[in-house]
């Protein structure tokens, strides 16, 4: 992911794994946050699907929950079930890869 300001000038370059946790360049493995990557304050601090990177907890947050990338989990289940009578309702995905459910409150939403 490449950041640029108004001018189109790039600030940042930014890559992820697939569970959203921080790499550095050249698509090298460790434990980085946006702080590290950066070598200071990020120009940004959203990050993985434009949402707010927590990099003292190592953490993303998703609007709806937390999301570690350490892990590649969300930290609570999704607190809305769209047909609770459906028994396929409460078999919910948890998977960034599968689907991205942090705002999913209900259909028409």
């Amino acid at each position: 992911m490449t950041l640029t300001d108004a001018l189109n000038q790039v600030q940042e370059h930014r890559s992820f794994d697939a569970f959203g946790k921080p790499r550095y360049g050249g698509m090298v493995e460790g434990n980085g946050t946006l702080t590290s990557l950066t070598q200071g304050a990020p120009f940004t601090p959203r990050g993985f699907t434009g949402h707010e990177h927590i990099d003292s907890a190592k953490l993303i947050h998703m609007n709806g929950r937390g999301y570690d990338y350490q892990i590649g989990r969300f930290l609570s289940v999704d607190p809305f079930i769209q047909a609770p009578a459906n028994s396929q309702s409460h078999k919910r995905p948890t998977s960034p890869i599968l689907k991205k459910k942090p705002r999913n409150r209900g259909a028409f939403e």
